[in-house]
C-alpha cells in the first residue's frame, strides 16, 4: 500500500518506528508498503491511528498512490511553477482539463496499466 509509505514518510518515521507503534515487525510494514501482503482492517485502523489519519486515507486512491514518489515530486514541482501566475479560476481550469485528459487517455489501451494482482493477507505477528 503506497499510501502507508507516503504517509509514514510524511510523518518523518522509519518503517521500524511505525512497526513499533502498531506492534509488528519492520518486515511486515515493508510488505504492506510493497503490496506483497495486505493488512487486516484492524491493522489498517492501528496504522491510521499511529499516523494520525483517517483509515480512508489508506484505502482511497489518492493522487500519491497513482504516481511513484519521485514522479509525484517532479510532477508537483513542474505544475506548481506553471500554476503560480494563475488566479483561482485559471487553476481550476487547468485542473478540469487535466482530469478530462486523463479520462480520455485511460480509454486508450496503450496508456492503460495491467490490472493489479490481488495481494495475500498475512498475520500481524510476522
Amino acid at each position: 500500500m503506497e499510501a502507508i509509505k507516503f504517509l509514514r514518510r510524511g510523518k518523518g518515521w522509519t518503517q521500524e518506528q511505525l512497526a513499533n507503534a502498531v506492534g509488528v515487525k519492520r518486515a511486515v510494514i515493508s510488505k504492506y508498503e510493497s503490496g506483497a501482503i495486505s493488512p487486516s482492517y484492524e491493522m489498517m485502523q492501528k496504522i491510521a491511528d499511529a499516523l494520525q489519519v483517517p483509515v480512508t486515507e489508506l484505502v482511497d486512491t489518492p493522487f500519491h498512490k497513482i504516481l511513484s514518489s519521485d514522479l509525484l515530486d517532479a510532477y508537483v514541482d513542474g505544475v506548481r511553477a506553471h500554476l503560480l501566475p494563475l488566479n483561482d479560476k485559471g487553476r481550476k481550469k487547468v485542473s478540469d482539463l487535466a482530469i478530462d485528459y486523463a479520462i480520455d487517455l485511460a480509454k486508450i489501451p496503450e496508456y492503460q496499466n495491467a490490472p493489479p494482482e490481488a495481494p495475500q493477507e498475512a498475520s500481524e505477528g510476522e
